[in-house]
């Protein structure tokens, strides 16, 4: 077969010319991918690459970073950003600051004096993520540089997620967006010795979590699921928001608060809840009885279901050191399933103010005051039941008067 091709090819011209024609244009053109290869395996051995997006925290602390950091006069298109000094004692917007950085596109950047290139990308806002009707399009930031700087891009970014940290007066509060947990807001820390509930219930709850998390190998060598649920109750205006606040600066944790009309599936509440639960956040979840009234939502335009909810306090994905709050006006309304042990392990009433409580509240605002203000103060409130909240206004007015 091969002598006859040969044979055929040597006789007759226009065949073997056309062979020769494929071969050599074959030849060229593997000859000229040989240099797109070579680059290629170079860039794969040489070229450390970092992405960056928004569905990560670090990438809101990266582009602060970076606006710290990059002359914008370097650059023929930026993105403005505007941040505040606020004074957190007068509630005040002190000074405003403009900072740019580089602008969605590819940027040559110097960071600490490593040459690298910065890709920032923005998808289109049919591409987005939405949260209560505001478009969060998609965006994220790749560094390429040398292998060999590697160690220090990492370095980098391990400390800009240190410094953030390094604000102790706040808590950090996050809610959820589709399959993600985002940063919504800081929160002052509370101290819980400003907490003042009747029969010192904010130190039996604290007391309480820290029992848990000091007995996380107990509850692992026993096969007992390693989370706590608590289901806050009483009148509005009794702390109930307050003492997570303060329970969670106590334990310098982070806040995760569960919109569940918000929530777009079942799925998605448990993703939510499980993330939360990795990053040690406190999960709350507050007016449970305004999203269900027994086991029959009170919307229906609501996505979760109560099956829902009860996989995702108490399922699998649950036993990761979990810690829950739910709150409630109405615990009447509440299904018991959803209240049962195990799944609310501290049932903790929040009640109308008792006279230990004013006595206390009003020593710890106004410590100048004498007893007899106290008395004064105190022939001043109505007779009916009054809540903390409703104290706490009419000691400021006492302050301000």
């Amino acid at each position: 077969m091969i002598e006859w091709i040969i044979d055929f090819l040597s006789k007759n011209q226009f065949a073997s010319g056309g062979v020769t024609v494929v071969v050599a244009s074959s030849l060229a053109y593997f000859c000229r991918s040989i240099p797109i290869h070579i680059f290629r395996i170079i860039r794969r051995h040489t070229i450390y690459v970092v992405e960056i997006n928004n569905t990560d925290d670090i990438y809101y602390l990266f582009y602060q970073w970076l606006s710290s950091i990059i002359p914008e006069k370097k650059y023929k298109r930026v993105t403005a950003v505007t941040s505040f000094d606020r004074n957190i004692d007068q509630k005040k917007l002190d000074k405003a600051h403009t900072s740019f950085v580089p602008a969605p596109g590819t940027h040559y950047i110097k960071i600490q004096g490593m040459r690298c290139l910065l890709f920032r990308e923005r998808q289109q806002l049919e591409k987005s993520n939405m949260l209560e009707g505001l478009i969060r399009p998609y965006e994220s930031f790749t560094i390429s540089t040398a292998f060999w700087n590697r160690k220090k891009i990492n370095s980098i970014l391990k400390a800009i997620k240190e410094e953030s940290k390094q604000d102790i007066n706040t808590i950090e509060i996050y809610t959820g967006s589709y399959d993600y947990l985002i940063e919504i807001g800081k929160a002052p820390k509370r101290k819980l010795t400003s907490i003042f509930l009747q029969d010192n219930l904010q130190d039996k709850v604290y007391k309480d979590i820290q029992t848990f998390l000091d007995n996380k190998a107990w509850y692992l060598k026993c096969g007992i699921p390693y989370k706590r649920g608590y289901l806050l109750h009483g009148p509005p205006g009794c702390g109930k928001t307050s003492l997570t606040l303060a329970i969670a600066s106590e334990l310098n944790r982070d806040i995760c608060v569960l919109c569940l009309n918000s929530v777009q599936s079942d799925r998605n509440l448990l993703i939510l809840c499980g993330a939360a639960a990795r990053e040690g956040h406190i999960i709350v979840i507050e007016d449970i009885d305004c999203i269900f009234n027994g086991r029959d939502k009170a919307n229906d335009k609501d996505k979760v279901t109560f099956s829902g909810l009860l996989n995702a306090i108490d399922g699998v994905i649950s036993n990761m050191g979990q810690i829950i709050f739910m709150t409630t006006n109405h615990k009447d309304k509440l299904d018991s399933a959803l209240v049962r042990p195990g799944r609310v392990d501290c049932d903790v009433l929040l009640d109308y103010a008792d006279e230990t409580q004013i006595n206390q509240m009003y020593k710890y605002l106004l410590p100048q005051k004498s007893i007899e203000d106290l008395h004064q103060f105190k022939k001043q409130l109505p007779t009916r039941n009054i809540s903390p909240a409703e104290i706490q206004m009419k000691i400021i007015h006492e302050k301000t008067k």
